[in-house]
């Protein structure tokens, strides 16, 4: 089971080839945004909206996921910062347009040798189910 996610996560982090309709591989990476999810108010925001924000961005987006956030520690208050995130697989020429509607790529989030978040389950509105604090 570990291992499966691990082979899971190594292929969500490092992007794939995709095809296109014309047969040709599309290269593609993950970026990531903060949910918006608040302790003890604010669960975040679905995938879908996050994804539109992309979408009005110019970016198209082939897969969404939730996550949060590994090795980083927030302060359990009321009102503060969590470790969830909405993750989207887009093609990388997006990138600077991603960039540029707030997004980051995964590999910014590497630390050393882990990857610096995982990819958790969704709730069927696609909100991050990690608990809140």
């Amino acid at each position: 089971m570990i291992a499966f996610f691990i082979i899971t996560v190594t292929v969500f982090v490092a992007g794939c080839k995709g095809q296109t309709t014309e047969g040709s591989a599309v290269e593609t990476v993950t970026v990531y945004i903060d949910s918006g999810a608040k302790q003890c108010y604010f669960s975040g925001h679905p995938l879908a909206k996050t994804e539109q924000r992309l979408q009005a961005a110019g970016v198209t987006v082939t897969e969404s996921a939730c996550g949060v956030l590994t090795g980083v520690m927030f302060p359990a208050v009321c009102g503060g910062h969590t470790e969830k995130i909405n993750l989207h697989v887009i093609q990388a020429s997006h990138l600077p347009l991603a960039e540029r509607a707030g997004f980051k790529p995964v590999s910014s989030l590497q630390q050393g040798q882990q990857p610096g978040f995982k990819q958790i389950a969704c709730d069927k509105r696609g909100v991050n189910l990690s608990p809140d604090v």
